[in-house]
């Protein structure tokens, strides 16, 4: 009666092949093949401009908030800023259109609710402005609970006038022939 039962000799193997699955778990979320549709997985086809290359992989433990709240809505993400970010300078901006079916909308910008320069006036082509863009996304979760994920993204900007109908017919217009001698 030494304290060691009968499973103690399988203690060792049964260690190492916990450990193995946590290394083929953790390879597979930190490094998933190619085109595997695994969030973070490169993917050989192009992509178009200004997309991320990669999908954002993203994991949250609200074991603990479950519990504690059953029937409160739980929010995650809401005190974590970027490196830089001043959560006092955050501008709401009113949602204008969205689409449920390709999960995008539309907000107004209104220069007038900051008192920044920068973007109040255009940017020179070589400069850019960095702005945080933070999105509340609402998921349903069983047992009728609700969870808000708030997510930040960095986004670099360059602010221009956008070309007037004016402007574009007088670049057309410049283009034509004055006389049928330029042929």
């Amino acid at each position: 009666s030494s304290g060691i039962n009968a499973e103690w000799p399988l203690r060792p193997g049964k260690l190492l092949e916990e450990w193995i699955r946590l290394l083929r778990e953790r390879d597979a979320v930190l490094l998933p093949k190619e085109n595997s549709g695994v969030p973070g997985a490169k993917d050989s086809r192009p992509v178009p401009q200004g997309m991320e290359a990669r999908i954002p992989t993203l994991f949250v433990d609200v074991q603990d908030q479950l519990r504690q709240n059953s029937k409160q809505k739980i929010v995650i993400g809401q005190h974590s800023n970027l490196n830089g970010q001043d959560p006092n300078q955050m501008f709401k901006l009113s949602s204008v259109k969205h689409d449920q079916h390709r999960v995008c909308a539309i907000a107004a910008w209104d220069s007038s609710t900051h008192e920044s320069e920068k973007l109040n006036c255009l940017t020179e082509p070589e400069q850019r402005v960095y702005l945080t863009l933070q999105v509340g996304v609402d998921v349903s979760l069983p047992y009728g609970m609700e969870l808000e994920l708030v997510l930040r993204k960095r986004l670099c900007v360059r602010i221009y006038k956008r070309k007037s109908l004016r402007d574009s017919m007088r670049g057309l217009m410049q283009d034509i022939p004055k006389r049928y001698d330029d042929f």
